[in-house]
């Protein structure tokens, strides 16, 4: 993309940087910072006093902004031309829209003596404005459609926080309550909604984008600190959460929890709830110096809740477990290699599949229904 600035007009573009690139990040060391200041829109500014040369220098800036919901930044680029790299560097991530809730930095240019002095500002999406609206108790911020969206949010973590005792028991009820109340829509191109809070909760319809800034807004609610991280997915752009299961972030313990991924149309899923970093890494790509690292499996799901086969007699007997509660779906992790010989107790009409877990493996087992 090129841009041709001119000496008094002031170009305005609104640049979305993943598909939600305000999504918290871990704080980036920057050097060359300035003395900060009130930007024209009230919020805090920070100015960079070296002059940015290289794409490396403007995606650390980026990074920056996208730790703080209210900070915009000013800094001096070595040319227009930068900005193209930089959309070049985050490929597909990279879209332009000016409309309100898409959610992204915006970017104001102007050339001077040479270079180009550009100011990057904070825009919200949906699920932001309510966050930002519940922190400053300020209710009259939101138009109906995000007062909607806000209401019966509260309500669900009402529900939960009232059943739920644990921050585990929360999160994961939060989780399923979710993938009960939401289906995949595969017709997204058709509906704007699936993106965003509003299709999650309101419409019951919603891509990953969708789900991701539900469970968000809802964990936020709760009191639940978690992010959202932007990658790739079964060779496409995917959305999905860390969650930390800390009481506060110096001592933050990270996991990942794709509701996506759990809530296939085929079946009720739990492989990615609350795993690692490697764990995740098998199926999952994304930028993961940007991120908080998730390194442990100490709150994964089978963890948690003692589905973890040590031998073949323990595989049978969590199995015959879960078949006796007229399961269709079964997950089981195991601590050890598992070949045909430990799966002779399957019964006829099941199929099963296996795959790498971190350093063991998970065992799919499915009947088909009917």
């Amino acid at each position: 993309m090129g841009l041709l600035l001119d000496d008094i007009m002031l170009k305005r573009l609104i640049v979305l940087l993943s598909l939600f690139s305000l999504a918290a990040l871990a704080g980036c060391d920057l050097l060359g910072v300035g003395n900060g200041g009130l930007g024209e829109a009230g919020n805090l500014q920070i100015v960079f006093d070296e002059v940015v040369e290289n794409v490396e220098g403007l995606d650390e800036i980026v990074a920056y902004m996208s730790d703080n919901f209210f900070m915009s930044a000013k800094m001096r680029l070595s040319s227009i031309e930068l900005w193209d790299e930089l959309e070049l560097y985050y490929g597909d991530n990279v879209q332009l829209s000016m409309k309100r809730g898409i959610g992204g930095l915006g970017i104001e240019y102007r050339e001077i003596g040479g270079l180009v002095e550009a100011t990057i500002f904070p825009v919200y999406e949906m699920f932001q404005y309510i966050i930002i609206s519940h922190e400053r108790a300020a209710p009259e911020m939101l138009n109906a459609d995000e007062t909607k969206v806000y209401e019966a949010a509260k309500d669900i973590v009402r529900a939960v926080d009232v059943r739920e005792t644990t921050l585990w028991d929360r999160v994961y009820a939060l989780h399923e309550y979710l993938k009960a109340n939401i289906v995949y829509e595969h017709g997204y191109a058709d509906n704007p909604s699936a993106f965003d809070v509003y299709g999650a909760l309101i419409d019951g319809r919603a891509v990953c984008q969708g789900y991701a800034q539900a469970f968000r807004l809802l964990l936020h609610l709760a009191g639940i600190e978690s992010v959202i991280v932007t990658g790739r997915a079964g060779g496409e752009l995917h959305a999905w959460n860390l969650v930390n299961y800390s009481s506060s972030s110096a001592s933050a313990r990270w996991y990942h929890v794709d509701v996506t991924w759990n809530d296939r149309d085929d079946a009720d899923s739990n492989r990615f709830f609350n795993v690692s970093d490697e764990v995740l890494g098998d199926t999952h790509t994304w930028k993961r110096g940007y991120f908080p690292h998730a390194d442990s499996m100490y709150m994964n799901y089978f963890q948690y809740r003692g589905i973890v086969a040590d031998t073949g007699n323990g595989l049978e007997q969590l199995f015959g477990a879960a078949f006796s509660r007229g399961l269709n779906f079964i997950e089981i992790v195991c601590a050890f290699r598992v070949g045909q010989d430990n799966l002779r107790f399957l019964p006829f009409g099941a199929s099963y599949a296996i795959t790498p877990y971190g350093n063991a493996e998970l065992l799919t087992i499915k009947f088909e229904e009917g």
